[in-house]
């Protein structure tokens, strides 16, 4: 569940009445991602916190995100996933293995596989509304709740917690209809840093006793 929610909750970056298409958020939203778009990089280190009901518990993992265009690095959870556009690894260190897979972008409904996707994928399958704002040390935070359209899906609602000025995501709220929650909390934004290409590929090389499993088709 933990892997799958933080894809789904990355989807919310992309009701004062529940349930409507509120234009503010809308607008606002529509800032947000214009805004990521522009960016040539982004470096995005974030801490997830997972809370299930049943049986109760809570765990916290930090998490590193590498992005420039489609390709991405994604460090979490004691893996690494490496997307150069074409092709994705998936990189375990405990078990010295990686899978290998090829993307078919007419074709692929995985999110990972394109990260700038995240920022848009509300103008679809989402209602949107304002919830409020409130002050930060020097910021202004801007709360958006995201409730599907679709009842078949396993979360309920998403929030997300936007600066106002600097029109980026500070915090995302994933509700799931078994009553776990998930958090996650950008701690630090880096913009425009070089990124050699190299960075997201998974390299062989460097790692000759790690077993390749290929998962292409």
């Amino acid at each position: 569940m933990k892997r799958n929610a933080l894809i789904l909750i990355f989807v919310a970056i992309t009701t004062a009445i529940f349930g409507q298409y509120d234009p503010a958020a809308r607008d606002l939203l529509d800032k947000v991602s214009k805004n990521t778009k522009s960016w040539t990089s982004a470096k995005i280190d974030f801490k997830a916190t997972f809370i299930t009901a049943e049986p109760k518990s809570e765990e916290s993992h930090s998490g590193t995100l590498w992005q420039k265009g489609d390709k991405y690095k994604l460090k979490f959870m004691g893996s690494e996933t490496y997307c150069n556009g074409k092709n994705k690894w998936v990189y375990m260190p405990e078990v010295e293995e990686v899978n290998f897979y090829t993307i078919d972008k007419d074709k692929n409904t995985n999110l990972l596989d394109n990260p700038q996707r995240i920022f848009n994928l509300y103008t679809e399958g989402f209602k949107y509304q304002i919830m409020g704002e409130k002050a930060e040390g020097n910021k202004t935070i801007v709360e958006v709740e995201l409730v599907p359209e679709k009842k078949n899906v396993e979360y309920f609602k998403i929030k997300v917690f936007i600066d106002k000025i600097e029109l980026r995501l500070t915090q995302i709220r994933y509700f799931a209809k078994d009553g776990s929650r998930a958090n996650i909390d950008v701690l630090k934004y880096t913009i425009g840093e070089t990124m050699k290409d190299d960075l997201f590929v998974f390299n062989t090389a460097e790692h000759p006793d790690v077993m390749v499993v290929d998962m292409t088709e």
